[in-house]
């Protein structure tokens, strides 16, 4: 049963609005730096043991993700996120999009991507850790927001998708699922 700090009709709704989610992103990659928020849905919680611990570095920003597995991994190649990651890949997880707890601690930039999009980042002011990004859109609300993967306790990293390896620096792993740029299905 969800929890809603708007109540139990809410809570429905947002329901409701997940589920939806889930069965239109099931079976096919989310893109990459999916999302931004413009309208959101309230910040939704899941039983505790149905959520995941996220924190940055330095332990100021904490929250729980809103479900108890992401809807897609993906380690991404791309300039960006090799540069943000200090590091071969950048490694996101993909969730029902849902608002950061509001933090003094948290800040943002937007950044334009080679897809011509912006996203927004966000990170910790105090230790510089990215926290998550999202696709900021012109109309709607967004759908997911992304992640960064070594900052949830508990994830899953089998199975993830390997995208812009066309700009890979290190090998892909043989049979792992990939594409050279972001995905399209």
């Amino acid at each position: 049963m969800l929890i809603s700090h708007h109540g139990l009709s809410s809570s429905i709704a947002q329901l409701t609005t997940i589920l939806t989610l889930v069965r239109l992103t099931c079976g096919r990659a989310e893109q990459h730096n999916s999302i931004i928020p413009s309208s959101s849905l309230s910040h939704i919680f899941a039983p505790a043991h149905l959520i995941m611990d996220v924190s940055c570095a330095c332990g100021s920003v904490r929250f729980t993700t809103p479900t108890s597995a992401p809807l897609a991994l993906f380690h991404c190649h791309c300039i960006d996120c090799r540069k943000q990651s200090a590091s071969a890949f950048g490694t996101t997880a993909a969730f029902p999009f849902f608002q950061l707890p509001r933090n003094n601690s948290i800040t943002h930039f937007d950044q334009l991507c080679d897809s011509g999009r912006t996203k927004r980042c966000f990170f910790c002011k105090g230790c510089g850790s990215r926290i998550m990004h999202m696709r900021i859109l012109e109309e709607g609300t967004p759908k997911t927001v992304s992640i960064k993967g070594g900052l949830i306790e508990g994830l899953d990293w089998t199975g993830g998708t390997h995208i812009f390896c066309r700009s890979a620096v290190v090998p892909i792993p043989e049979g792992a699922r990939r594409y050279e740029a972001e995905p399209t299905d």
